[in-house]
């Protein structure tokens, strides 16, 4: 079935015929669903909901053809049950949001189509698309919808079962159907006349407007893997073992640690999309990922802030209560580590405005509090800082060289690294004795196998690139 241009709908469908309308990326130049869920507030809890919900629970393993709209449904329930003042509220909003998001073409081709022959059949929410159109010159048409309770057998059912349980077959057989998507082909195979048009608007995503800690830095400034291996792996493990003595400690720093790291990454991100946005401004030629644009719009700032004050405050809390903050100390490490969040900003805000070759100087300084922040509420070993420091060198190197033009995989980090470390090690060995070993022989040990085994990776990135 071929598709066709919007503006050409109005000679397409026969005199006299019923009309079913789509709704989504149809009559609307969006997704009413993403549209509800990128409006409602406080947008720090549906970023929650939307994440567990959407992204956490296999959806796909369901063994349903439409899953997709069981996961949409089931995020829009939670989001109704637990902030039932979204409802109110979107029924205030949502008809100044239709009428930014309407489609003209299909609008102005369907002005003369009586309402009265008209039904818009869609498998968004009816509790969501109803008082979108309720001002507007299509609330009299009848409107088929997902209500908000159904069984699971419903989302097993296409557009011409849906279509089936509320009109007659007459109807049905004698319409013309206008939509954008061929998902609905059951539909358009059975009625008078099956309109294809081009999708309108772009696809919609409501993450895209919800700020959750590093998800601007997994899909718009590096990657999901990067998240994996640089912040998980490389971040949050290596501080956790270097302020580690022993392995219960560890195993409490472990409980602990993230949260303080988390709480950095989220002024991190607010200097990495704001190198983004100077970038896409000032430079002839920047460095930005395609899904950039995406994101110009992200609501970074005050979230980040708001999430990285919240974890930290709840790391410093839960070391307390572990005994890994000594008592008396809570109020202090708050204080410290609020006014280390502050200085990471400040800091980055001027990285960010320098050029290239006063960035190479400041690089490494983003680097020691990025490695090394976690050393001022927690007392590291001696292993620790060398690690650390040589982290901090690593990384400074591969950064300068990237400057100088020589590529980012002239220095190998992983090899950099142990090698730093190792000659470190030697020195104060020489300095103190084996003592030294002995004395933080658990330290040493998680630190030294860590850096070992990280040199994996320029292997495993080689061979997936053969």
């Amino acid at each position: 079935m071929q598709r066709q241009n919007a503006s050409d709908l109005a000679s397409s469908i026969p005199a006299n015929a019923p009309l079913l309308l789509d709704f989504d990326h149809t009559l609307l130049c969006s997704n009413s669903t993403e549209l509800f869920i990128s409006e409602c507030k406080p947008s720090f809890v549906i970023a929650i909901i939307d994440f567990v919900v959407r992204k956490c629970i296999p959806w796909r393993l369901s063994g349903l053809n439409n899953w997709f709209r069981v996961r949409d449904y089931v995020c829009c329930m939670v989001i109704f049950l637990l902030t039932p003042w979204n409802l109110w509220r979107w029924k205030t909003i949502a008809p100044d949001i239709f009428a930014a998001h309407v489609s003209k073409d299909v609008s102005a081709a369907l002005d003369h189509f009586p309402a009265k022959r008209t039904t818009i059949i869609s498998f968004g929410m009816k509790s969501i698309i109803s008082p979108m159109i309720a001002l507007s010159k299509w609330r009299a048409t009848d409107l088929i919808a997902t209500p908000n309770r159904v069984n699971i057998q419903y989302f097993k059912k296409g557009k011409r079962d849906i279509a089936e349980d509320h009109l007659t077959a007459q109807t049905i057989a004698e319409a013309a159907f206008v939509t954008d998507s061929l998902d609905d082909q059951d539909l358009l195979e059975v009625v008078s006349e099956g309109i294809l048009i081009e999708p309108q608007g772009e696809p919609a995503s409501a993450s895209e407007t919800l700020y959750l800690p590093l998800r601007y830095t997994a899909n718009a400034k590096y990657s999901r893997n990067y998240i994996i291996d640089q912040t998980f792996l490389v971040d949050i493990l290596l501080a956790i073992i270097s302020v580690s003595m022993f392995l219960e400690q560890a195993v409490l720093y472990t409980i602990t640690v993230p949260f303080f790291i988390l709480s950095l990454m989220c002024i991190y991100e607010i200097g990495y999309f704001e190198n983004d946005v100077i970038g896409a401004k000032k430079e002839k030629s920047p460095t930005l990922k395609p899904s950039f644009e995406k994101y110009r719009d992200f609501p970074v700032g005050r979230n980040a802030w708001m999430w990285g004050v919240s974890t930290g405050l709840i790391g410093c809390v839960l070391g307390a209560q572990l005994g890994l903050i000594p008592d008396g100390k809570l109020t202090v490490s708050i204080l410290i580590w609020g006014g280390l969040l502050l200085l990471t900003r400040g800091i980055f805000y001027i990285y960010n405005r320098l050029g290239s070759a006063w960035r190479t100087l400041f690089y490494p300084l983003l680097q020691i509090i990025k490695s090394g922040a976690i050393f001022l509420i927690f007392v590291p070993s001696v292993f620790g800082v060398l690690m650390t420091f040589s982290q901090v060198v690593a990384m400074s190197a591969n950064y300068t060289a990237y400057r100088l033009g020589l590529g980012r995989d002239i220095i190998e980090k992983e090899v950099t690294r142990l090698g730093v470390f190792i000659v470190g090690a030697s020195i104060l060995v020489a300095i103190r004795g084996w003592e030294l070993i002995l004395d933080e022989y658990f330290a040493f040990t998680i630190l030294l196998l860590w850096a070992s085994l990280r040199l994996a990776k320029p292997a495993l990135r080689k061979l997936r690139q053969s």
